[in-house]
């Protein structure tokens, strides 16, 4: 899909669904099908997102899932290192 976007950037949204499109029909005069028929689902994914825009929520996903489990993970760092903090600060 990176490459999806790259095309787009460079030729535009509607170009590149109407050569995903015409990849996927059976040519005429010839017994094979296009080279993207055997992914038809993948295939209308691509189109979709090309001609929909691709999910703003997607963007901020990573960024408060990356957040909530730093937070989580702080817990028990700050246990395990609290400890040895202190003998290192307040030798006995």
């Amino acid at each position: 899909m990176l490459a999806d976007d790259q095309a787009r950037r460079v030729h535009g949204e509607l170009p590149l669904a109407r050569a995903l499109a015409r990849m996927t029909t059976p040519r005429t005069g010839s017994s094979e099908a296009g080279v993207l028929a055997l992914a038809d689902t993948a295939v209308v994914h691509r189109l979709e997102r090309l001609l929909h825009g691709a999910d703003e929520r997607s963007r901020w996903i990573p960024a408060v899932a990356y957040s909530i489990a730093s937070l989580l993970l702080s817990g028990p760092v700050a246990v395990l290192i609290a400890p040895l903090l202190c003998v290192v600060i307040w030798p006995v």
